[in-house]
Parts: C-alpha cells; structure tokens; sequence
C-alpha cells in the first residue's frame, strides 16, 4: 500500500486542476497499485475551510482553518493535522508499505518519522520536496517568531530526515539543504511538470497589443508588485489570475485581475497573451516554481527576472527572455514567435504523464 501525505491538497480539486498527488494517483491505478493520498480540510489558498468533500482514493483528516500563512493558528493547524495522521496510521501500517510524505510542513514528516521508530515495521519513507522550510524564508525579517519556528522546522527535518529511504526533489537546490540538515540517503531530481489535462497547446497569440500573463495567488516569499512596476510601459496590458487582495495600477501598463478562474477559463484567456511573467525567485527559496511549467503547458515563452535557476533554465532552452532588475531593449513581439517554437519543442518532456514514467519506476523498484 502507497500512502500520498500533503496537506491543503483539496484547493486544486476544488478548482478543477489535478495537483502532483492526483497526477501519481492516476500513474499508480493505471498500474494496479493500491494508494491512498491523505490531507486536510484546510484551504490554504482562500483560506476557507473545506466541508462535505468526497472524492474517491482520498481520506480528509480534518484540522482547523488559518488566516495568514505565517501564523501561530497555521502551526497549530499542522500540529493537530501531523498528530492526527499519526493515530490513523498507526494501525495500518505494514511491511513493504510506503509513505510518500511531502516536505512541508516539516511537522508531519517528523510524526510520520515517530512511526517508523515506534512500530519498527519495515516500511518506507520517501520525501517529495517541492519546498522547504525555513528556507524559503530565509529572507523574511528574523522577528522572534519567525526565529523559533525556523529552529522548530530545522528540528523536525534533522530527526525525520533520519528514516528516509529516497528524497525526490523538484530542484536541484535542496540537494544541498537537505546535506545539510544531515540527509545521507539517494536524490531523484522530478522536475514539477504541468498537467495536460490542465493546459492545452494554444494557437499562437494574434493580438498586435504586446500583453502578459501572470497566474498566481499573493505570496510573501516575492515582490509581485515591484516587477509589475518594473514592467510599466513594456506591455499594453497585463492580466493577472489568482487571488490577489492587494492591487496596484500602473502608468502606461493596463492591469487587469480576473480573480481565481477555473482551467477552461484561464486557456481562454491565455489565447490573447504573448508572455508568462515570472517574477525574480531570487533569495525566496524557489529553483523550478509552478509558474514555470504552467507556462510551458500553456505554450507561453517566459518573462523572467534576475539570476538563478529558473533563469538558467529559460535561457538554456531558449524560451523566454531573461533580465536584470533593469529592462533591456527587445522587440518583444517580433521574438514571440522564435521563443515560443522553441518552447514547443520541449513541452512534452515536461508533462506529469511523461515525467511520472520516472516517479512510478521509482516506487516500483
């Protein structure tokens, strides 16, 4: 039995998007491997609590619903969450039996890690990282919160780390981290991948005004508002998807927001874009983000700022253009249509279904 750990997964069902878990959901039942991917009732992205959901191949643990994403209620949400986990696996482990645990919150892979020392079954435990914490906020104000929860999710991490057979890490940064949190086993590098049942291959963009697109909710770990202002002028327009409380207008750039939208919406809108915009990741703990393969699977080239992987990646493969904090002379629209052939070429090798060949051998070992 496969058990899939990762909270706040019910916001992208809700929304009508399959998520990495429901992605390797679809690879195990394809293969006749029994699975169970197991979260909670707390919506992470509106911050409204679930309620009355049923979808098969799930168990919702229930825990209670926070309002800002660094906050004591989210630790305590976790907290009961991890404890909870604990005592409805307890009974059900068994040899051979395999948790994929995702690596936040540090908190869950440190009960799931109890498990294995308690029990002394001989099951084991992979660890999906697609972020970490503190890292990813290693840029943040060091307020005396914010201090003793790093110290707290560093102890979760060095001792769950401990009973971890396989870490498969979205970016090759974490490689490093994980070292140093005293990781000594293997690393599989699975890059997240976009979902083709999500983004669809769009006819290339025939609107003559130069327009970007952004998809994406309010994040503290970066400065939206400081790259549109950097983008004032260079685009007509700029359509912005997601929740987004806080909304700023530029000079010469029109913004619109058009909230939170569902799958067929957004590639509708996506036909009358030329650009995914990608803010600077740099110092926020992000190597290959969302962003990047949404806009791959929506057949977008990539506006990127400032160094660092992402950036490397796009220009690598030639599909975007990347700048400094400065903008530099480009005929945009006239580039459009080299970046985004380039960008086709390469999209399916960024599909969950070709990259999850990958995952599902890994487990099938």
């Amino acid at each position: 039995m496969i058990y899939i750990v990762n909270v706040n997964e019910l916001d992208s069902l809700r929304l009508g998007y399959d998520g990495r878990v429901r992605n390797l959901q679809k690879i195990l039942n394809k293969n006749n491997i029994k699975n169970l991917a197991i979260t909670n009732n707390v919506g992470h992205i509106e911050k409204i609590s679930h309620k009355n959901f049923n979808y098969q191949g799930y168990k919702v643990i229930t825990s209670i619903q926070y309002k800002k994403n660094i906050s004591f209620i989210r630790f305590l949400s976790n907290i009961i969450f991890s404890v909870r986990l604990y005592i409805f696996l307890a009974p059900k482990l068994k040899n051979n039996d395999l948790i994929i645990v995702n690596s936040i919150p540090p908190e869950v892979l440190y009960f799931v890690s109890l498990l294995k020392k308690v029990k002394k079954d001989n099951f084991k435990i992979y660890l999906d990282v697609r972020d970490l914490w503190p890292y990813a906020y290693r840029s943040h104000k060091k307020t005396i919160f914010i201090k003793i929860w790093s110290y707290f999710c560093n102890f979760c991490m060095r001792r769950g780390l401990k009973n971890v057979s396989q870490s498969i890490v979205v970016s090759k940064q974490y490689i490093n981290v994980l070292r140093e949190l005293g990781y000594d086993g293997d690393f599989i590098n699975l890059p997240l991948g976009f979902d083709k049942d999500r983004w669809q291959i769009n006819k290339p963009c025939k609107n003559k005004d130069l327009t970007g697109f952004f998809i994406g909710n309010e994040n503290n770990q970066i400065d939206l508002n400081a790259t549109l202002k950097n983008l004032d002028g260079f685009f007509k327009k700029i359509i912005i998807v997601g929740r987004h409380d806080a909304k700023i207008s530029l000079n010469h750039t029109q913004i619109i927001y058009e909230g939170v939208r569902n799958p067929a919406e957004v590639n509708e809108i996506v036909i009358n874009c030329h650009y995914g915009i990608m803010p600077s990741f740099e110092n926020s703990g992000v190597g290959l983000p969302n962003k990047l393969f949404d806009y791959i699977g929506a057949s977008l080239p990539i506006l990127a700022f400032g160094s660092g992987e992402a950036s490397e990646f796009i220009n690598d493969n030639k599909i975007g253009l990347v700048f400094s904090k400065k903008l530099a002379s480009h005929d945009a629209l006239r580039e459009y249509s080299m970046l985004r052939n380039n960008l086709i070429k390469i999209r399916d090798s960024y599909s969950t279904d070709y990259l999850f060949n990958t995952y599902k051998e890994l487990i099938l070992r």
